[in-house]
């Protein structure tokens, strides 16, 4: 069974991610580190993933298209407006942003492994092959719209 059958959804992933931060972060007291308000910090920055994973998810439905990274062959337009403008990710952007504010809350230094970790499933599991079907659905449309916009993830 390949793990992309396992995990198919970004937020399952980040999930597992989250319960291996909590898992680590209690069996390492040694690598610990405190910041001031970091309940405050954390929730903010939770938050703001939200917002990023949010206004991302709205642009897809605002023209009718799939937000499903399990199934990119669907998507019947190109989102490259609003937040898009910025990066061709956002919503994997949000996640990272919940993984560093989980990090900040649990207060552990080796959870910062796992932020490249997921950066790496990240493309592998999901980025890559939504690229992939979005170069084959939109041809010169995506590799224009590739060339002028970052992933940043």
């Amino acid at each position: 069974m390949q793990i992309r059958n396992i995990i198919k959804l970004p937020v399952v992933l980040v999930a597992l991610i989250m319960l291996a931060m909590f898992i680590l972060g209690s069996m390492s007291p040694g690598y610990t580190f405190a910041l001031h308000n970091a309940v405050i910090l954390s929730s903010v920055m939770f938050t703001f993933g939200i917002f990023v994973i949010v206004i991302g998810g709205y642009s897809f439905k605002k023209v009718n298209t799939t937000v499903n990274p399990v199934t990119p062959e669907l998507s019947t337009q190109l989102v490259t407006t609003g937040i898009y403008k910025i990066s061709r990710n956002p919503m994997y952007i949000g996640f990272l942003i919940w993984l560093i504010a989980c990090v900040i809350f649990v207060g552990s230094l080796i959870n910062l492994l796992l932020l490249p970790i997921f950066i790496f499933l990240a493309n592998r599991l999901y980025i890559f092959p939504e690229e992939k079907a979005l170069e084959k659905l939109f041809k010169d449309q995506y590799t224009e719209y590739k060339n002028s916009v970052r992933r940043w993830l």
